[in-house]
């Protein structure tokens, strides 16, 4: 692995470096960083300090300091996007929930788990974090720490398709329910018993307090405190020096003073002359006020050409993301007819390493657009994919709202493989959990695991047919093993009307 592709990597999996004298330190969720990043980071580790140490100016370089608290404090960027939007339109409220599912089998300790929860909200203020709109400007409203229960789901005495059939309709209501801003609360947790050795937990959470990226923090955090409380220990976490809200501070200055004036350019010239939105083939008719209605279809591709995908994004000096991006952008322009694309990634680079004990919404999107020349191969593709992906990397700080213009209707996510959640005693697996709210037009969720890559397209049931998404998961899997069998293939076979 060269330096750029180590650098790309490291991107696309969220981990943050940052230089203490002549020792490089890394910050990554359990299991981002396997044996081939660890190779790559001792390998290039004394390149990487010297980069780490030329960045002059750079934000990491400044300890942050908790600020004063005159008054409420301001709405991040992100949190105030995401308010903005559910004002202007309410019915998307139910798309910015996200629901966590763990089913817990053996000897469960409740007043542990419920402490464990409760120590949770009480470390971290923007989950007791509600929204109030003082004159014309929204603010974060912190409620005092109090006592917060989990809320408990007595299922026992029913059969087990009983208790089944009440925990989909459970997960659904709160999928489906709109959640008050201004009263919140905006994360709850419920303990769900069916028997004596069986539980299962639910985490909702509201995009405004709590992003992907840090839910699994989230998770975290809750198996370190039931271990210790579980033992009779005190809270073992160190006690945090800053909250969301010291953030969202800083962050505004920040992104006015430093990043703006660095970053804002080059999205002002990828994103000039924007191409249309994607028309969908069987976009239904008579459904222009969109209900976020959502659907799933769920697929996966085999290790062996995940590997051989790799092997080729490996020899064009890019990565496993830049190979399945440039899959979907043929998926996308043959189904569309459309050769200019927005697709979107997300980031979460939260701009200083002073951020990465913090749970709350740090996610920024990233708009890559694929426009490739004549009739490229794949990996001429390929290697267009990999500038776009570069650019934006390099400038992943700029908010949408900043830029102006469209913004993505398609988004690619990649997860790495994620470690499984380890509770004292208890055998704890998440539960895969139905897509009944869809944010954008189509989410393509990609997830590591042993045995391959885990899919799902994530889909507007309004906008796209499910047979045709149906239908383009399979033609994404036959890309796929394409690609991976003669990279020097042409993408467009027929000539572009």
């Amino acid at each position: 692995m060269n330096l750029e592709q180590l650098l790309s990597s490291l991107t696309e999996r969220h981990v943050q470096l940052w230089a203490e004298g002549q020792q490089l330190r890394v910050r990554a969720k359990e299991g981002v960083v396997d044996a081939t990043l660890r190779s790559a980071l001792v390998e290039h580790k004394p390149r990487l300090l010297e980069l780490l140490q030329q960045a002059r100016g750079a934000p990491e370089s400044i300890r942050l300091e908790p600020l004063p608290r005159y008054g409420p404090p301001p709405l991040s960027l992100t949190q105030e996007r995401l308010w903005r939007a559910e004002v202007k339109e309410p019915d998307l409220a139910p798309a910015h929930i996200a629901t966590f599912a763990m089913r817990l089998e053996g000897p469960l300790n409740r007043d542990a788990l419920t402490r464990a929860v409760a120590t949770l909200v009480e470390r971290h203020e923007v989950l007791r974090t509600t929204f109030e709109l003082r004159g014309d400007t929204p603010v974060q409203v912190i409620a005092p720490p109090g006592s917060t229960a989990m809320e408990p789901v007595d299922l026992c005495a029913l059969d087990a398709e009983a208790q089944q059939e009440a925990l989909r309709r459970l997960l659904h209501d709160e999928q489906r329910r709109r959640i008050d801003l201004a009263r919140g609360p905006l994360f709850r947790a419920w303990l769900l018993l069916l028997s004596e050795q069986r539980h299962v937990m639910v985490l909702m959470m509201h995009h405004t307090v709590v992003d992907g990226a840090s839910r699994g923090a989230l998770v975290h955090e809750l198996t370190v405190l039931y271990a210790a409380f579980l033992a009779g220990e005190p809270c073992p976490l160190a006690p945090l020096r800053l909250q969301y809200a010291d953030y969202a501070r800083w962050q505004r200055r920040w992104v006015e003073e430093e990043v703006l004036p660095r970053q804002l350019g080059y999205w002002k010239q990828q994103l000039a002359a924007p191409p249309p939105r994607l028309e969908w083939p069987t976009r239904s008719k008579g459904m222009e006020q969109r209900r976020y209605h959502g659907g799933s279809v769920d697929f996966s591709v085999e290790h062996e050409v995940v590997e051989r995908l790799r092997v080729v994004g490996q020899q064009a000096g890019s990565t496993l993301f830049m190979v399945l991006l440039s899959s979907l952008y043929v998926l996308l322009a043959r189904a569309c007819g459309q050769r200019d694309l927005l697709i979107g990634t997300p980031a979460a680079h939260r701009g200083h390493t002073d951020l990465e004990p913090l749970v709350g919404t740090f996610i920024n999107t990233l708009a890559l657009r694929l426009r490739p020349e004549g009739a490229p191969s794949f990996l001429e593709l390929l290697a267009h994919a990999r500038a776009v992906a570069l650019g934006a990397y390099a400038h992943p700080d700029v908010p949408p709202e900043a830029i102006g213009g469209p913004t993505p209707n398609v988004m690619l996510v990649l997860k790495g493989v994620a470690p499984q959640p380890e509770l004292s005693a208890l055998e704890a697996t998440p539960l895969a959990l139905a897509h009944d709210t869809a944010l954008l037009d189509l989410t393509l969720y990609l997830e590591e695991t042993p045995t391959g890559l885990r899919g799902e397209l994530i889909h507007d049931s309004d906008r796209i047919d499910p047979d045709t998404v149906t239908g383009w998961a399979r033609e994404l899997q036959a890309l796929l093993r394409a690609f991976a069998e003669d990279p020097r293939q042409s993408v467009f076979p027929h000539p572009h009307p």
